[in-house]
């Protein structure tokens, strides 16, 4: 069975490439799963455990219900990796035929500091970006 990979930060970009993906889904009668990518524990050395964890499932809960009003046919998944092992699951689901993803527009010098995950996964990616 296909399916639309969504995934967020719980920015307003990616709520608004989830919006997108979920009318794009309700066009075709395709799946979604909204992804969030939890690389805290590999990144920044902190283990989202107990209260963090259920606050990043509150968030996703949070924006499925402002992004639909009907979740039927949407799963909700946390990724516990790194960012780039977590792209690297994405893009490898054969199952994916389009992901969505946004883009927050920073300016050059935060891209090269930190790096931009939708261009990450542009160059990773077999399946089209939205």
């Amino acid at each position: 069975m296909y399916t639309f990979q969504a995934l967020t930060d719980f920015s307003l970009s990616s709520t608004l490439a989830l919006r997108a993906c979920l009318e794009w889904a309700k066009r075709t009668g395709i799946k979604t799963t909204l992804t969030h990518i939890n690389n805290f524990l590999y990144e920044y050395g902190v283990d989202p455990i107990g209260p963090m964890k259920e606050n990043i499932r509150e968030k996703i809960d949070q924006q499925l219900k402002e992004a639909a009003t009907n979740r039927e046919g949407v799963d909700a998944l946390i990724a516990e990796n790194t960012l780039e092992s977590g792209l690297e699951e994405v893009v490898k689901d054969e199952n994916t035929k389009i992901i969505f993803v946004g883009a927050k527009g920073h300016g050059l010098v935060s891209r090269i500091l930190v790096g931009s995950t939708s261009e990450k996964l542009l160059h990773m990616a077999n399946q089209p970006v939205v």
